[in-house]
């Protein structure tokens, strides 16, 4: 797994190693899906924050009639949080993250409120549709909200042993699912034969 050449005594110790290999992508992919969740989470928090202010007549936040670049400097003084347009990805063949684009259109304007060096902007904030600035909109945010917090909190309790073994189950699941389906339409040839997971590295993957 490290680029070196090695000799194993039998085949459950190469799928051992690879098992102890995989649970450190499993801990970086469990990382960054807590990162995208609680940037998530920030956003939708900040939203909300937003369209209070504008709705509140005697707050002194206000967007009608004003320059873009006042607006962005009343957000600044109220400490609204900038995000970056691209949202981070792991990259496992590099072994590094990296940055990509979320099919989000960075905005191409000078007074965007962007950071030069990091394209933190306000855009998830300036891009919203007037129609969509009611306290309607609040009510679906907070519920959004909420949906997002319990996925953070589950999978902040998963471990990267109870992580794969879910996708393994889920494989099972659908390879037994297939294999129904195959038997159905194709009666006379055996599927078992190409359709189970070979038994030695489930095995070896329920001790991890």
């Amino acid at each position: 797994t490290q680029g070196v050449m090695t000799r194993y005594e039998q085949a459950e110790d190469i799928l051992t190693e690879f098992c102890h290999h995989r649970m450190i992508f499993y801990q970086r992919r469990k990382d960054l899906q807590v990162e995208l969740l609680l940037i998530d989470i920030n956003k939708i928090k900040e939203k909300i924050r937003f369209i209070t202010y504008i709705n509140d007549t005697q707050h002194p936040f206000k967007i009608k009639g004003r320059k873009k670049q006042v607006i962005i400097a009343d957000l600044m003084t109220y400490e609204f949080q900038q995000f970056s347009a691209r949202r981070p990805k792991l990259m496992v063949n590099a072994d590094i993250t990296a940055e990509i684009n979320d099919n989000h259109q960075i905005d191409d304007e000078s007074d965007s409120g962007t950071d030069g060096q990091t394209n933190q902007t306000y855009d998830y904030l300036l891009k919203m549709a007037i129609y969509s600035l009611t306290y309607e909109r609040i009510i679906r945010l907070e519920k959004e909200l909420e949906t997002l917090q319990e996925q953070l909190d589950f999978l902040q309790q998963q471990s990267p042993s109870d992580l794969w073994n879910t996708d393994i189950s889920n494989l099972q699941e659908k390879l037994v699912n297939y294999e129904h389906q195959w038997s159905h339409n194709h009666p006379k040839v055996n599927s078992k034969l190409f359709l189970k997971l070979p038994q030695t590295f489930l095995a070896t993957v329920a001790k991890f």
